[in-house]
């Protein structure tokens, strides 16, 4: 899916900067961080740059490979999110950014969601940012709003089943295009209150981790969990 647009990943998705204080109030300094579903790498960069010990972990080779590449002072695993945590350390702060839980389905976020549980320390932090699918189902978009950067155009699209979302890609660079699609799982604000709650976490959804509460018209829904 996103091997057709990982060169220009960065382009496209440029990187929050206030992410920088956002995300200050859960950091222990010199504590063990992981960031699951890392892409490119900058969040692991910026977790660095806050003092964490930290590692990325993707299923995408492409990523990890570009990831290694801009940052080869850190660390990358290429890896399932599942199998990772069910083999390596304990961890201070978790992060899952980018809409990363949306790609796995029900079954598959119960058991990422345990085994967070298993490895996060106590008084540990994880924080997970994905679409407000809530908004997203009530309007059905078909498609997103077109990117434009430096010599291109990235453009996004839905088509909508009963239980899942068909994204479809197209980048055009110097007029060459290309293509990819996956499978999302649209959770939304209920369906993932019911699954925190069974799991015994305690939790708050907010808009983004700038913010202390949920607009519910927001087109991104974050959640702190602990």
């Amino acid at each position: 899916m996103y091997k057709h647009f990982v060169e220009h990943y960065n382009d496209i998705f440029t990187f929050d900067e206030s992410l920088l204080e956002a995300l200050k109030g859960f950091i222990k300094p010199q504590g063990k961080a992981v960031d699951l579903g890392c892409g490119t790498g900058r969040l692991v960069s910026l977790l660095d740059e806050l003092g964490m010990k930290s590692v990325g972990v993707d299923l995408d080779l492409d990523m990890i490979k570009k990831a290694q590449e801009d940052y080869p002072h850190l660390s990358f695993i290429h890896d399932s999110m599942v199998d990772f945590l069910d083999t390596h350390d304990t961890y201070d702060l978790i992060t899952c950014f980018g809409n990363t839980i949306a790609h796995i389905d029900e079954p598959l976020l119960k058991q990422l969601l345990m085994r967070a549980k298993k490895v996060l320390k106590p008084q540990g932090y994880l924080l997970i940012q994905l679409l407000n699918y809530e908004k997203i189902l009530k309007e059905k978009p078909k498609e997103l709003k077109k990117i434009t950067f430096k010599n291109g155009t990235f453009e996004r699209f839905y088509t909508y089943h009963e239980k899942s979302i068909t994204f479809t890609t197209k980048l055009t660079v110097d007029s060459i295009q290309s293509t990819g699609s996956t499978t999302l799982y649209p959770y939304t604000k209920t369906q993932l209150e019911n699954i925190l709650e069974a799991l015994g976490f305690q939790f708050k959804f907010v808009t983004d981790f700038r913010s202390s509460a949920l607009d519910e018209h927001a087109f991104h829904l974050s959640i702190i969990i602990q």
